[in-house]
């Protein structure tokens, strides 16, 4: 595996096809598309986590398999799967399973702005964005302070002497480690403030541009044109881009997507490290 200094990211996504990102780091993977039990083989053990965005198959195909193998290479190993609402067709994979995988099994359905923790002080929180009539967004998030703006300018002794008088000096907050939109209709601009100064954005482009979007017709997905002007605003300090039609071809995507200074995740070439043979795309 790829190792750096900020989140590592395993994943594979061409709209239509398969979207699957795992967060190791966080022992999470957000949506289950078709081939992810075999992209990840016994690394599949080790997720806790398993966080739908919605409910269209290139994003659920490989749930059933998923969690058949995690049953077998990590048996009473329990799993949360968090779903964004009730489905016919999630209950319809979960009555795939075996009595093994049933069991390690903890579903929790999601609510938009509520907290679930998900190991350490680390929370996730979904948002709603418009796509299918049931879709969410995530957050992953922790508890951080920061001096109040009045204290900014004090030195260590002064703020020191502040708290020994019982003063208020810090201010609680959630700090955005990972923003993970799924599929999105372009957002708007309160959309766009739940995901400020993320450390990691992950969202999708399914077109390079606006016009090639407008001329499908597409009103539940966005295109790299919006999302460079979203990046903009909100400010990420690293940007990976997924769910790219499948219309293109690789070379037209990463020069477009790396010019921008963008990563992203595709699904027709696989990048294995040396270290680490994969069928799965490893982003650095």
């Amino acid at each position: 595996m790829v190792k750096n200094n900020d989140t590592n990211v395993i994943g594979f996504s061409r709209g239509l096809l398969s979207t699957w990102t795992f967060l190791p780091d966080y022992n999470l993977l957000f949506d289950a598309g078709d081939g992810v039990s075999a992209a990840l083989g016994q690394k599949s053990g080790s997720i806790a986590h398993i966080v739908l965005t919605h409910a269209h198959f290139d994003h659920v195909g490989g749930l059933a398999a998923l969690l058949h193998l995690r049953s077998r290479v990590a048996p009473n190993n329990p799993v949360n799967l968090y779903l964004p609402g009730e489905h016919s067709r999630i209950n319809t994979l979960l009555g795939m399973l075996g009595k093994q995988a049933i069991n390690d099994l903890n579903i929790i359905k999601v609510e938009p702005d509520k907290e679930y923790p998900i190991g350490g002080k680390r929370i996730l929180r979904p948002f709603n964005v418009r796509h299918s009539p049931i879709s969410k967004g995530y957050l992953i998030q922790e508890p951080r302070a920061k001096l109040l703006p009045e204290y900014q300018k004090l030195s260590g002794k002064e703020i020191a002497a502040l708290r020994k008088n019982d003063i208020k000096v810090m201010r609680d907050f959630h700090h955005t480690l990972v923003a993970y939109t799924g599929d999105t209709a372009p957002m708007n601009k309160d959309e766009i403030h739940k995901l400020k100064n993320a450390d990691l954005l992950i969202t999708e482009a399914t077109f390079l541009t606006t016009v090639e979007r407008l001329a499908e017709g597409a009103t539940t997905h966005n295109d790299l044109e919006n999302v460079t002007a979203m990046v903009a605003e909100i400010n990420p300090k690293r940007t990976i881009i997924n769910h790219v039609s499948p219309r293109y071809f690789d070379n037209r995507v990463q020069s477009k997507i790396e010019g921008l200074g963008f990563e992203c995740i595709l699904g027709e070439k696989h990048h294995p490290t040396p270290e680490e043979p994969s069928e799965s795309i490893e982003i650095s």
